[in-house]
């Protein structure tokens, strides 16, 4: 019986120590590779930037159609001013969805590039957040009075992402047309 107790009380050990011994060997690779601040901020921007990209994919995902607009500043504007402003409001309703991870990757961003000095990123971003503009559509962008349109966009309950050219397809004069 001594022996057996013996045994068990051995056997209980060499589990122990296995893990023991196990859990050393998992933690070893991350005590041994020290991490500098730099490396730690630019892991903090990879993974908001991964977060990012999952929920602008979700919000790509779940679009909603968008109502037409039936105020006289949107009916009144020309056919190509409605392209301007239609990617003014798609370009809000996507960084409205996106919000608290854009914000979280926004400010991850800077305190990467801050502390690096390594702008690529911040260069790549600040050209990505633009708002599209095509060449042919680029002096009514710059010509456009948001006013109205953000005044707009600010009294709807929500705008979800949304397809832009489904919206436009609402009009008349987008009917019936291979543009």
């Amino acid at each position: 019986m001594e022996k057996v107790c013996q045994y068990q009380a051995l056997k209980m050990f060499l589990m122990r120590y296995k893990k023991v011994t196990l859990l050393l060997l998992i933690s070893l690779p991350l005590v041994g590779h020290a991490l500098t601040w730099e490396e730690f901020l630019k892991s903090e921007m990879d993974s908001a930037y991964s977060a990012l990209e999952e929920k602008a994919s979700n919000c790509r995902k779940n679009r909603q159609p968008l109502e037409p607009i039936e105020e006289s500043w949107f009916v009144n504007l020309s056919r190509s001013e409605k392209v301007a402003a239609t990617g003014y409001i798609k370009h809000l309703a996507e960084t409205d969805c996106w919000g608290e991870e854009l914000s979280s990757y926004n400010s991850a961003l800077l305190a990467y590039t801050s502390e690096s000095k390594d702008t690529q990123y911040l260069d790549e971003w600040l050209e990505l957040s633009n708002v599209y503009r095509s060449d042919d559509f680029k002096r009514e962008f710059d010509a456009l009075n948001v006013k109205s349109l953000v005044k707009w966009y600010k009294r709807q309950p929500t705008v979800m992402p949304f397809d832009m050219i489904e919206f436009l397809e609402q009009y008349p004069e987008f009917q019936n047309s291979n543009e």
